[in-house]
């Protein structure tokens, strides 16, 4: 028969300690698993992968090419161009564009 008496071995403050201490651990670990994590997959994603997400989250860009810079909603992304909805409608090579940054 168990007693009621006996002191529970898991709450000794040592233990405490140790537990706070691998929790912190554990919190620090997982968020530089995430970080890399993150930043692999950033080095994997190619200008198309970028403006694809832009689309699918239907977010106003502009991007930057030799010959200016044109703003809109990207309306389509193709293999080799990305079709920009806004006051004109326009077609911009992926070979031309230099930079594109998303609206805030």
């Amino acid at each position: 028969m168990a007693t009621t008496d006996a002191a529970d071995p898991l709450d000794h403050p040592d233990m405490r300690l140790l537990g706070e201490r691998l929790g912190a651990q554990i919190d620090d670990v997982l968020a530089a698993e995430q970080h890399a994590a993150r930043v692999a997959a950033q080095r994997r994603t190619s200008l198309r992968d970028r403006l694809v997400r832009a689309e699918d989250m239907c977010l106003g860009v502009s991007i930057v090419t030799p010959h200016g810079t044109y703003e809109g909603v990207i309306a389509a992304v193709g293999t080799d161009h990305v079709v920009l909805d806004g006051p004109r409608s326009r077609v911009v090579a992926l070979d031309h564009v230099v930079a594109f940054e998303v609206d805030p």
